[in-house]
C-alpha cells in the first residue's frame, strides 16, 4: 500500500486497496519497458504489463455491466486485432512507442515495440516481405511500408530503416521518472496500466507550429465550425498554461471500481507556475467549507496552497481578457484564502425554486468586509438594461430576516425591457430564451439571496430560505464523505483543488428542467443516482532547484463508463444504417 494513503474507512476503498495492491506495476516490470524506449525520446508511451492491462480492463467492463463489450473478446486482444497483428503477439509482454525526435513527433513519425511469442511467426504471419526495400522491409496487409528489427523478445517496427536501424535502448530506467518527479510521484506512476510522457521541448515545438499555422490561416473552416469554442484562443490558454513546463507524464489506471487518470507536469525555474508554488502557504481540505449531504455539484479550491495573489496573477495571465476585466479579482486574492461552491437537491424543485434554490458559496478570508463590497459592485454592476432585458439589481447591507438574523440581501430581477428601451439590435426572441433559462437557473422570482459574515469567511446563497443559508454557515466539511474519501486515493495527497460531479443526480435534475420544455420530455434518460460522483483533483507543490510539481487526478466510476458507453451504443443504433434494435 502506499504509505502517503491513510487507511481509508469505507468498504468501497478496502476493495480497492485489495486491487490495487494485488495488480500495482512492479519496479522490474517499469524499469525493462523503458529500456526499450531509447534515452533522447522526446515523447513516449509504455504498457508495463499487457496481462495487467488486459486483466483491468476486463475487470472493469464486468462492473460496468455492459456484456455486449465482452462478447468480442478480452480488452487488448481485441485492441490488438484491430491492428492485424495478431498472430505471435505476446499478451503478457510489455508495448512501448517511442518519437525519438521533435522533427518525427510533429510529423507523427516514431517506433513501437511489440511483445512477440516468437518473432518469426510475428513477421511471417502479419507482413509480406518487401524484396525493394532491403533486409528487414515489410508490407502490412494494406500496403503500408515498414522495418522490422528484432531485439530479443520484441520486434520493432518503424515507417523508416533509420528509426530501427539506429535503436539504442535506454539506460536511464526509472530514473528518467524519478529525476523530475520525485519517488512519491514515481509510485502513483507504478500504479498505471499506461504511460505516457511529452518532454517541455517537445510542448514548446507544437505550441509554435499552431501558432505558425494559425497566423498562415490553415486550420480548416469546418474543423473552427464544428467545437464549441475558438480553436486559436484555445490554443494561445494552453500556451500559458504550458509555459514552462519541462516535463509532462500522464498515467491510466483501469480497475474494477473506476478508470483514472493522473497528470505530473514540472515547470521550471522562474515560470509562473513555480513563483505561484513558491508563495503557497499551509493548505486548507477544499471542501471543508461545503455541508454534507447529497449534492450534484461540489468544488473547493484552497486558494492559499495555490499561491494566493500569485497564482491570482497567473490566472489572469492565462485569461487575458476573454473572461473581461479582472482587476477585481486581482484584489480580493490579498484577502481570500480559498471558496467553495455546490449545487444541492431543493425540496422545491425546478419549477418552484430553480436549480440553485439551495446552492451556496463560501469564501474563507479574514476580511469578510472587503469580500461582501465585492459581492455587492458585482450585483449592483447588474442592474440596467443587457439587450432586450432589463434587470433590477441591489445590494442591502444588514436587513433583518423573517426569523430575526441579519444578513445582506441581494436582489436580482428580470423582465423584458419596453421596446423604447431596448438597445439597437437586440431581439425579444433570444431574450426571452435567455430569460427562461434565468427563471429556470434562480426560480420564478429570479435570484433572491443572502450573504452574511459567517464561520470561516463570507457566504453567499442563491434563495433566501434560512435552512439553506443556515447549512452552508455551520457546514461540516464534505471532505468526510466516504465517497469522497475513498476517491482521494487516485487523486494527488495534497490537493488544492477539488470537483465531484454526481452524474446520476444530475441526469434527475436535466429531467426535471426537460419537463418544463415543450417537446423535450424524455430526452433525458434516466439514471441510477446511486452511481458514485465523478471526480476532479489537483495540488501544486514546490519542488527542487525552485522547481514546481503540478499534479492532477480525474476518476471516472465504472457504473458512469457502463451508463456512458450504453448510451452511446444506443445513439449509434439510433444512426442511419446502425441496424436494428
Amino acid at each position: 500500500m502506499h504509505p502517503r494513503r491513510p487507511a481509508r474507512p469505507s468498504a468501497a476503498f478496502l476493495a480497492l486497496s485489495v486491487v490495487v495492491s494485488a495488480t500495482a506495476v512492479s519496479a522490474d516490470d517499469l524499469g525493462d519497458v523503458l529500456e526499450l524506449v531509447p534515452d533522447e525520446a522526446v515523447a513516449w508511451a509504455v504498457v508495463p504489463s499487457l496481462s495487467k492491462l488486459n486483466a483491468d480492463l476486463s475487470d472493469l467492463i464486468d462492473r460496468a455491466n455492459r456484456p455486449e463489450l465482452a462478447v468480442a473478446g478480452r480488452p487488448v486482444d481485441v485492441m490488438v486485432s484491430q491492428f492485424g497483428m495478431a498472430a505471435g503477439f505476446d499478451e503478457r509482454g510489455a508495448l512501448a512507442i517511442w518519437s525519438p525526435s521533435i522533427d518525427d513527433l510533429m510529423v507523427g513519425a516514431g517506433a513501437v515495440a511489440v511483445p512477440v511469442e516468437s518473432a518469426e511467426r510475428f513477421l511471417d504471419a502479419n507482413f509480406d516481405p518487401e524484396p525493394s526495400g532491403g533486409e528487414g522491409a515489410y508490407r502490412r496487409s494494406d500496403g503500408t511500408l515498414v522495418f522490422a528489427r528484432v531485439v530479443e523478445n520484441h520486434v520493432l517496427l518503424a515507417p523508416r530503416r533509420d528509426l530501427v536501424d539506429d535503436w539504442k535502448a535506454g539506460t536511464a530506467g526509472v530514473s528518467r521518472l524519478t529525476t523530475p518527479f520525485g519517488d512519491a510521484a514515481l509510485q502513483d506512476m507504478r500504479r498505471s496500466d499506461a504511460l505516457l510522457r511529452i518532454s517541455g521541448s517537445a510542448m514548446d515545438e507544437m505550441e509554435r507550429l499552431a501558432d505558425s499555422r494559425d497566423a498562415a490561416g490553415e486550420v480548416p473552416a469546418e474543423f473552427a465550425d464544428a467545437i464549441p469554442f475558438d480553436p486559436t484562443m484555445f490554443a494561445d490558454r494552453f500556451g500559458e498554461v504550458a509555459d514552462g513546463a519541462e516535463d509532462i507524464v500522464v498515467g491510466v489506471d483501469a480497475d474494477a471500481l473506476a478508470i483514472g487518470f493522473r497528470g505530473w507536469t514540472r515547470y521550471a525555474e522562474d515560470s509562473p507556475a513555480a513563483k505561484s508554488a513558491a508563495t503557497a502557504g499551509p493548505g486548507s481540505p477544499p471542501l471543508a467549507l461545503l455541508p454534507t449531504g447529497p449534492y450534484y455539484f461540489a468544488m473547493g479550491v484552497d486558494f492559499a496552497g495555490l499561491g494566493g495573489e500569485m497564482a491570482a496573477r497567473t490566472i489572469r495571465q492565462i485569461a487575458g481578457d476573454d473572461f473581461g476585466d479582472l482587476s477585481g479579482f486581482i484584489e480580493l486574492s490579498e484577502v481570500v484564502d480559498g471558496f467553495a461552491f455546490s449545487m444541492r437537491p431543493s425540496k422545491l424543485g425546478i419549477a418552484m425554486g430553480g436549480i440553485l434554490n439551495d446552492a451556496g458559496v463560501v469564501v474563507r478570508t479574514d476580511d469578510p468586509e472587503r469580500v461582501a463590497g465585492a459581492v455587492g459592485r458585482a450585483v449592483q454592476a447588474l442592474d440596467g438594461i443587457d439587450g432586450a432585458i432589463e434587470r433590477e439589481a441591489s445590494f442591502e447591507r444588514g436587513v433583518k430576516q423573517r426569523n430575526g438574523e441579519i444578513a445582506d440581501q441581494i436582489t436580482v430581477k428580470a423582465e423584458i425591457a419596453p421596446e423604447e428601451r431596448r438597445e439597437a439590435g437586440s431581439r425579444v426572441g433570444d431574450a426571452s430564451i435567455e430569460l427562461t433559462a434565468t427563471r429556470m437557473t434562480f426560480g420564478p422570482r429570479g435570484w433572491l439571496g443572502l450573504g452574511r459574515a459567517a464561520g470561516p469567511g463570507y457566504v453567499v446563497t442563491f434563495s433566501r430560505r434560512p435552512d439553506v443559508f443556515g447549512s452552508y454557515r455551520d457546514a461540516a466539511g464534505l471532505q468526510n464523505d466516504p465517497v469522497i474519501t475513498a476517491m482521494e486515493s487516485w487523486m494527488p495527497a495534497n490537493p488544492s483543488v477539488q470537483a465531484f460531479i454526481d452524474v446520476g443526480r444530475l441526469a434527475g435534475l436535466a429531467r426535471q428542467v426537460a419537463g418544463l420544455v415543450p417537446g423535450a420530455e424524455g430526452m433525458v434518460p434516466e439514471l441510477d443516482d446511486t452511481m458514485p460522483p465523478i471526480g476532479f483533483g489537483l495540488g501544486l507543490e514546490g519542488s527542487d532547484g525552485g522547481h514546481a510539481l503540478l499534479e492532477w487526478g480525474i476518476v471516472v466510476p465504472s457504473e458512469v463508463v457502463g451508463t456512458a458507453v450504453g448510451l452511446g451504443m444506443d445513439r449509434m443504433l439510433d444512426l442511419p444504417g446502425g441496424g436494428d434494435r
